[in-house]
């Protein structure tokens, strides 16, 4: 049985740690070995990894000073093992048949890449996004790297993905960014000759209230990792920098989204360079047939007004 590699980063999870790792050591797919990257936490995390080391000899534990998520991860990737390679952050679990399902669809159809569908639990709520989907699709990595940037099921998340090795060998997060799934995934897809994508919601993707996609703060990583798939799109798949054009833009609305929800204050000059940005690409959104016309209406207003597009996001963030 081939071995399956999952790299854990953890730093002060001390309240949904186990929950995690029981998650994973009790998947159905039993060949695993499990590296939990401790970074330097400072609550119970270094003890709850050691302790679970010592009652399953599958777990690896690296105990590092903190450096931050893209950090935690390469160090994991230093010392894997498996001839495939998954990621999963420490907050959330997944279905006891995960990995069993994600290396069936990969082997099955012969793919490089394996994706499943995810659901998204609020800590601060107890409603679950769920569908019955199940059906598969087979694509390309040129197909597959038009869905990644579409608003499709699937997103850069490397979490809810299954690797071969030689897919992500090589590749480094980048240290000290936040959104760094943004700077990799568009990378693994681009290696790849098939990806096998399925809707089945086999992840469960935990928010909470201070993690970094929900949290106060406001940065502008995304829209640099747009910015080095957009020149990556560029110098290597030029037939679809249309893509990599409205992803750049769709970074700007994005990062904007954010200011207005958090009620943080964005300064003139990166007011004015936003609705540049946006504008600059507004032909390559309109004509991008993979966009729904909600999408593309709201980039032509956000590239005619910041004023109406602002009253216009709090009225339905209200609704």
């Amino acid at each position: 049985m081939e071995k399956i590699s999952i790299i854990v980063p953890i730093y002060n999870v001390e309240k949904y740690l186990e929950r995690c790792l029981k998650s994973i050591i009790n998947q159905t797919y039993q060949n695993l070995e499990i590296i939990l990257v401790d970074d330097g936490s400072t609550d119970g995390c270094a003890g709850i990894c050691d302790k679970y080391a010592k009652e399953d000899n599958r777990i690896k534990v690296i105990h590092k000073e903190n450096g931050g998520l893209a950090d935690a991860r390469n160090k994991g990737l230093e010392i894997v093992t498996g001839e495939y390679i998954g990621f999963i952050d420490s907050d959330d679990y997944i279905d006891k048949d995960m990995y069993e399902y994600l290396h069936f669809i990969m082997k099955q159809n012969d793919a490089d890449i394996s994706v499943c569908g995810k659901y998204i639990v609020y800590e601060d709520s107890d409603k679950i996004n769920k569908n019955n989907e199940n059906d598969i699709k087979i694509l390309d990595n040129k197909q597959a790297l038009i869905q990644l940037n579409s608003f499709s099921f699937f997103n850069m998340s490397v979490c809810d993905k299954l690797y071969k090795r030689e897919i992500v060998e090589g590749i480094e997060f980048p240290f000290g960014k936040k959104s760094e799934d943004y700077f990799v995934t568009y990378q693994y897809f681009a290696r790849a000759n098939k990806i096998a994508i399925s809707k089945a919601q086999k992840y469960y993707y935990f928010q909470r209230a201070n993690s970094i996609s929900r949290g106060k703060n406001v940065h502008h990583d995304y829209i640099n990792g747009a910015k080095a798939q957009k020149d990556f799109f560029d110098k290597n798949f030029p037939e679809i920098s249309y893509v990599g054009n409205t992803a750049y833009a769709f970074s700007y609305i994005a990062t904007y989204n954010r200011y207005i929800k958090n009620e943080v204050k964005i300064s003139k000059e990166d007011k004015k360079v936003f609705k540049k940005e946006v504008k600059k690409y507004r032909k390559d959104i309109w004509k991008n047939k993979y966009i729904n016309k909600n999408k593309k209406l709201q980039a032509i207003i956000f590239s005619i007004s910041l004023g109406i597009y602002k009253k216009i996001y709090k009225i339905i963030e209200k609704s």
